[in-house]
């Protein structure tokens, strides 16, 4: 049986935000980068790299390591500006965070 609960906390730790920023983007990028380096490893002009056409398998690791920094760039970015903001609330109001309890 489910049941929504609350917490309230006074802040939220960088690490856990981070995280939260970075499998947000990953759960959407990772898979379309890998459709396009699958595509590339099939030999469709899917990644172009300094005016070149990247296929086969060269391609499909450029396309694994765009899905891996590419929401790590936008997760960092995101992180530099929501961060000092919940700091500076944190400082004069607690947090109250709404979850979903899964009793087993």
């Amino acid at each position: 049986m489910r049941s929504n609960d609350s917490s309230t906390v006074r802040r939220i730790r960088s690490g856990s935000l981070f995280c939260i920023f970075y499998f947000r983007f990953a759960s959407w990028m990772i898979p379309g980068f890998l459709a396009i380096g699958v595509a590339a490893l099939f030999g469709a002009d899917a990644i172009k790299l300094n005016g070149h056409w990247i296929h086969g398998l060269r391609g499909l690791t450029y396309a694994i390591l765009a899905a891996l920094f590419t929401p790590a760039f936008l997760a960092v970015s995101v992180f530099v500006f929501t961060w000092p903001g919940l700091w500076l609330y944190s400082k004069f109001r607690k947090f109250r965070i709404d979850y979903i309890n899964d009793e087993t």
